[in-house]
């Protein structure tokens, strides 16, 4: 016999439960998600990249406790990885408000592959689940421009999904395959056949072009069956799981439509077995539950109509879960999110050297990023989305494939990426293991000084430390006899200045040593699987993009000029000491950055440390014949014998800095570089009377600065088929907008007829924003 049970309809037999089990699941539930679980996704200025580019970034902070921007989060660390696990590089953000900026120098010795951005806090290290993510990109080699990827398209994997997870015996079985290749790339097959036990032909079916296919395996027996593909690009037998005779699957049905229609689904053994029982149907994303609780009747196939208004936005688990709470089936359901386009009314007006872009923003809460790219056939721009890590990445199991987030993925091609994954969080878990607060929700860099001098006084129980970027903080000696400030915003580079209150003049006659805490916090528990084993090669070939190797100019970022829109003439460029030198043009931008004269040195090249006492400039490589690592520093032409001099000098009264590693044409002593500084003429320089009675110190290894854009490796100098492919027009970071919603965008005039802007954002009640406009420049 067969019933079919209504959620409207019938409520005397499907109820919203108030048992003892559903209150312990509750609890379970509010134990397991107590803490802040932050996500952050990097908004890219693109996606491919040639070695010895900049990768520049906006991130976005999301915590799923709250579903809103995690606006506590504050140190964030990125690391750069290879495809075989070796970390590159590792760096220290400072976020605020939810979001982050920043960028990351990739070196031009890279080899050309497959790299990973892994994005990750200390606090994330509490939970069970890799709460971090993973961001692929490409990087290619400039030596190997003229070169075509390839790689073993028959070496492939297969993975096998049964729709509510079990594949049970004597009852009908839906099947999800996904056959991709080593790029994870979908492989398209027709005519796979289904065998069961003696090789007799069950069904066919065939793949689509993400690799995705679907069957149904009617009646299981209790036998073992396989799928075979012959006489395709790709021959395999792959085995299927040994059916169960024990268990349940949900089934969902009517995915299109303004209600699920769920199956129950088993065999008429398991549904005597189970007479009787009380069975829950638990619907949850994060914290956030409902649930349902029914009978099983031995006679009755269980079909319900539950209306999609009892999901919640997004990813959604549905759970089976039995009287001894164990997880008997598991579905996952997406319901899609109330996304809207972040910006409407989009018009251009092209000026002589620059597009004006005006529209407004739906939201003038929103905080949003947009990079402005040519368009091309290879970007992927969905492979940067923040959809694709908020949303999905970072609650199942397995990555969503880029492709099905485009407009084009049908709802039932959606459903079997969905019916082949999992939840990341298991039931088990979330019942027995619930998160300790082991690992510190890192704020600030915590510093601690110590003094050297053994013979202290009264004098030196209290210290001093102040700063160009507004860093003023006084406290006294610890029990452990050190000074400790905590939580501050120690930036690279950054000059610490100390003293004694009650005796300043001590601070140059007591050397000091200092260390940095929660400055390099290190991710326990790496996701192997994230990391691709696919073998590229890269092959010369006759490529339609004509690349130039020898105009691409590639700039180390520690040596990039930060520079305003607006370029401004250089003075001093034909001084003895300034010919062959690296100018830079201290703009507002740059003296915000950096705030003094020695910080910036410290960022260009060159070590500022004090020595007994004295402050001294070294070269980071040592060439001269003297035996020293000292460079000749000119100001104003006067050269500068006691570096000490330049510690009270402020960058806002500086004009301009130029710097000549090599030191060429200024003899043996120039042969550890030149540094010449030239300050403003009009006004009065400005200096920190406080620093004339104080010592000094250099933080390292502390949050990185935050550079402009710019184009790091001139790809507006190559061809046009080069830029189209690897070029950023602009990126900005934040779109400024004024109280109505209005903007202005300007970006540069580089002859391209068709631009994309890829946009993406988020509010602040975490409604997620990613659009993609298409202008055509005419």
């Amino acid at each position: 016999m067969r019933k079919l049970l209504s959620l409207l309809c019938f409520t005397s037999v499907l109820t919203f439960s108030q048992t003892i089990n559903k209150e312990k699941i509750a609890q379970s539930l509010d134990n397991y998600y107590q803490f802040e679980r932050e996500n952050i996704h990097l908004h890219l200025n693109k996606f491919s990249f040639l070695s010895g580019e900049t990768i520049w970034f906006k991130g976005y902070i999301f915590d799923k406790k709250t579903n809103t921007p995690n606006t506590g989060t504050t140190n964030v660390y990125i690391s750069l990885y290879n495809s075989e696990k070796k970390e590159i590089s590792n760096d220290l953000f400072f976020a605020s408000n939810g979001t982050l900026e920043g960028q990351l120098q990739t070196s031009k010795n890279l080899e050309s592959g497959i790299y990973y951005l892994h994005i990750y806090t200390n606090f994330m290290n509490n939970f069970i689940e890799d709460e971090s993510t993973y961001q692929e990109i490409e990087i290619l080699n400039t030596n190997q421009i003229n070169t075509q990827k390839t790689y073993n398209k028959t070496d492939y994997s297969i993975t096998v999904g049964y729709e509510g997870g079990n594949l049970i015996s004597d009852c009908d079985n839906n099947v999800v395959i996904q056959i991709k290749d080593c790029q994870e790339k979908g492989i398209k097959l027709d005519n796979i056949r289904v065998l069961d036990e003696k090789q007799n032909s069950i069904t066919t079916f065939s793949t689509n072009d993400l690799g995705y296919g679907k069957f149904i395996l009617p009646k299981v027996k209790n036998e073992n069956y396989s799928i075979v593909s012959s006489n395709n690009s790709i021959n395999f037998v792959e085995k299927l799981q040994k059916p169960s005779l024990d268990g349940f699957n949900l089934i969902l049905d009517n995915i299109t439509g303004d209600a699920y229609t769920l199956e129950i689904r088993t065999n008429p053994n398991i549904l005597k077995k189970y007479d009787n029982e009380e069975l829950f149907l638990l619907i949850q994303k994060d914290r956030a539950t409902r649930f349902i609780t029914f009978k099983i009747q031995k006679n009755v196939i269980m079909k319900f109509t539950l209306d999609k208004k009892n999901f919640f936005e997004g990813v959604n688990t549905l759970r089976l879960i039995d009287k001894n709470l164990n997880q008997i089936s598991e579905r996952i359901i997406y319901k899609k999110e109330n996304s809207a386009d972040a910006i409407t009314s989009i018009n251009y007006v092209k000026l002589k050297d620059s597009i004006k872009i005006t529209g407004n923003i739906i939201n003038p809460n929103s905080i949003l990023s947009i990079s402005a790219l040519p368009k091309s056939k290879t970007q992927n721009s969905y492979q940067n989305s923040i959809i694709k890590t908020l949303s999905f990445d970072n609650y199942l199991s397995k990555k969503i494939d880029a492709e099905l987030l485009t407009a084009k993925t049908s709802v039932s091609d959606f459903d079997l990426y969905l019916i082949s994954n999992t939840s990341k969080y298991n039931w088990q878990s979330i019942l027995n293991q619930s998160p300790t607060n082991k690992y510190e929700f890192e704020t600030g860099i915590d510093l601690s000084i110590k003094l050297n001098n053994t013979n202290t006084s009264k004098a030196t129980n209290q210290l001093k430390i102040f700063t160009t970027n507004g860093i003023s903080e006084t406290t006294n000696l610890s029990s452990e006899g050190d000074f400790v400030y905590k939580n501050i915003l120690a930036l690279d580079s950054l000059a610490i200045h100390y003293k004694f209150p009650e005796k300043p003049d001590l601070a140059n006659k007591i050397s000091i040593s200092h260390t940095l805490k929660k400055n390099s916090s290190k991710f326990i528990k790496l996701n192997p699987i994230i990391f691709s084993k696919c073998a590229i090669t890269y092959s010369e070939t006759k490529n339609e993009i004509n690349f130039n190797n020898s105009e691409i100019k590639t700039t180390e970022l520690n040596d990039v000029e930060v520079v305003q829109n607006i370029k401004q003439k250089l003075q001093y460029t034909n001084y003895p000491t300034t010919r062959g030198a690296k100018p830079y043009k201290v703009t507002e931008v740059v003296s915000d950055t950096y705030k003094d004269v020695l910080s910036f040195i410290a960022s260009h090249e060159y070590d500022v440390q004090v020595e007994n006492g004295r402050t001294v400039i070294l070269t980071r490589n040592k060439r001269s014949f003297l035996g020293n690592r000292y460079p000749l520093v000119f100001l104003d032409n006067t050269r500068v014998d006691n570096i000490n001099d330049l510690v009270n000098l402020r960058l806002i009264n500086v004009e301009e800095i130029y710097i000549n590693n090599k030191g060429a044409g200024m003899g043996n002593e120039g042969m550890n570089g030149v540094i010449s500084i030239f300050t403003k003429k009009s006004g009065t320089v400005t200096l920190q009377p406080e620093a004339k009675k104080s010592n000094f110190f250099y933080i390292t290894n502390g949050f990185k600065n935050v550079i402009p854009f710019s184009d790091t490796i001139e790809l507006v100098k190559q061809s046009p088929s080069v830029f189209k492919e690897f070029g950023t027009i602009d990126f900005s970071r934040t779109l400024e907008t004024k109280p109505d919603g209005s903007f202005e965008y300007m970006i540069p005039l580089n002859n391209q007829k068709e631009i994309i802007l890829n946009i993406q954002g988020m509010d602040s009640k975490g409604q997620l924003y990613y659009q993609n406009i298409e202008l055509e420049i005419k």
